[in-house]
């Protein structure tokens, strides 16, 4: 199986704390690709209006 994981911006730290959190939960044998969107839920709080603002730049990268 091959999936692709869309993030947002994040410090270095973080961003690889995500990465290594799907990669452990992954089944033996899935091909994992990170895409990064110009978003970040990091520094605001999840409310809806970001994760609405996000949609476009995740469709940008999809096509992509």
């Amino acid at each position: 199986m091959k999936i692709m994981v869309v993030m947002g911006e994040y410090p270095p730290e973080e961003a690889e704390r995500r990465r290594q959190a799907v990669v452990k939960c992954a089944s033996p044998g899935t091909e994992i690709g990170f895409g990064v969107i110009s978003a970040t839920f990091f520094r605001r709080s999840n409310s809806q209006v970001n994760s609405l603002s996000a949609g476009p730049l995740v469709a940008e990268l999809a096509v992509n």
